[in-house]
């Protein structure tokens, strides 16, 4: 545990209140949000399925993890796949490519590759965050994969560098039911502002 999570921990056990959110946190944008809600409580659960459950402070260090590795391997500001299956550890890696700035493009693994590479190809991202379970698809689709490494990290790194709010966050699509999909920019703060409990447990 880092001596920041540590103090903070100490001081909510003697009494300190747990900051409610605020119209500020939707400003800000999510990975301070985050950091508020893991220096609360890093042992509480942040997300879990049947088979694992991952605390605050676990779920900080996997994404710590991914954004070192995006940030060694990707340009500033070039957009990023995410390609992993429906279990937690897809949300820390969505978490550490939030954290690193560049903007993350959700892909389902259930979807055909041939689709999945018009949306590489539309949103402009080469690089891909796998999963050993999706990293065959990924080498047909991908010019690089990047599949993290466990190891010491300082959860700090997280908001060492926050993503300006107003930047993008996230590339999604149209439907393209009236031709080619389109691509949506969202923002930092829009992701946010759809949020109304930082403390909800994610049940996978």
């Amino acid at each position: 545990m880092s001596s920041e999570i540590a103090a903070e921990t100490a001081a909510r056990s003697a009494g300190r209140p747990v900051r409610q959110i605020a119209l500020d946190d939707a400003q800000a944008g999510v990975v301070p949000r985050f950091r508020d809600v893991l220096l609360a409580q890093p042992d509480a659960v942040a997300v879990a399925d049947a088979h694992r459950a991952l605390s605050y402070a676990e779920l900080a260090a996997e994404a710590v993890a991914v954004l070192r590795a995006v940030r060694a391997a990707v340009p500033a500001g070039a957009p990023v796949a995410l390609l992993h299956p429906h279990e937690p550890g897809a949300v820390s890696a969505l978490l550490g490519i939030l954290a690193s700035g560049h903007p993350v493009v959700v892909l389902d693994p259930r979807t055909p590759a041939a689709r999945l590479q018009v949306f590489l190809e539309r949103s402009g991202a080469t690089a891909a965050v796998v999963h050993p379970d999706t990293a065959e698809v990924a080498t047909q689709i991908a010019e690089q994969i990047l599949l993290p490494a466990g190891g010491p990290v300082e959860v700090e790194e997280l908001w060492a560098q926050v993503p300006d709010p107003s930047a993008p966050a996230a590339l999604a699509f149209t439907s393209g039911s009236t031709g080619r999909p389109k691509v949506v920019t969202v923002s930092y703060t829009h992701l946010r502002a759809h949020e109304t409990d930082s403390y909800l447990v994610c049940r996978l």
